[in-house]
């Protein structure tokens, strides 16, 4: 893990095209283009619902709800019509662990898909998980480095940077955009988005 990056460093990190399609969730979610996510959402969103809309054309790609002011906190990933893709749930006695799972719609059983780190220090964001390809079964390292206090960040996997969160000030409230390569799972890039801001109750967009 690195130091935190500061602004000027995550605008430098120009994130790579996937050489092969990463997928962790679906291949249904898969960017086959380069793609911005509009995270914006309310203020002290633990307890809100907030959809994420394609920057450009404000689509709908997802949908959140869920809160973490629980012993067992949770938030649910839907598509955008509010099928449930999978869920985080924080992990008792622990700060910044989550777990991610999906839910099997027949039985309601949930099934553990990875555990992602967050570490919140000092102003500086760093995840750390892995996960394993649904069509290839390669596993996968995730990390991430950013700066709480602007929430600029960048994700990387396998060490290539395949997504940066960006802000914009805006009057009615700071917009929030998530930049996705080619060639990757937008669902675990919105997960991963969701545990990061989850850790971070004071400072969340």
């Amino acid at each position: 893990m690195g130091a935190c990056l500061s602004n000027a460093e995550v605008n430098y990190v120009a994130i790579k095209n996937a050489p092969s399609p990463i997928t962790a969730i679906d291949t249904k979610f898969l960017s086959t283009a380069p793609r911005s996510l509009n995270m914006k959402h309310k203020k002290w969103n633990l307890t809100g619902d907030y959809t994420v809309n394609d920057g450009l054309t404000g689509t709908p790609y997802f949908q959140v709800s869920g809160s973490f002011f629980t012993m067992v906190g949770r938030k649910v990933l839907r598509d955008g019509n509010r099928v449930e893709i999978a869920g985080i749930k924080s992990v008792p006695f622990t700060f910044g662990r989550r777990e991610v799972y999906i839910v099997d719609e027949k039985t309601k059983s949930e099934s553990f898909l990875f555990t992602m780190d967050v570490v919140d220090s000092l102003g500086s964001l760093e995840l750390s998980a892995s996960v394993i390809d649904k069509v290839t079964g390669e596993t996968h390292i995730v990390s991430c480095r950013g700066n709480q206090d602007t929430w600029n960040m960048v994700f990387y996997i396998d060490q290539s940077p395949v997504a940066k969160m960006r802000s914009k000030w805006e009057i009615t409230g700071d917009r929030y955009f998530v930049d996705v390569a080619a060639g990757v799972d937008m669902a675990l890039i919105a997960l991963l988005c969701i545990g990061i801001q989850s850790t971070v109750p004071a400072q969340v967009p």
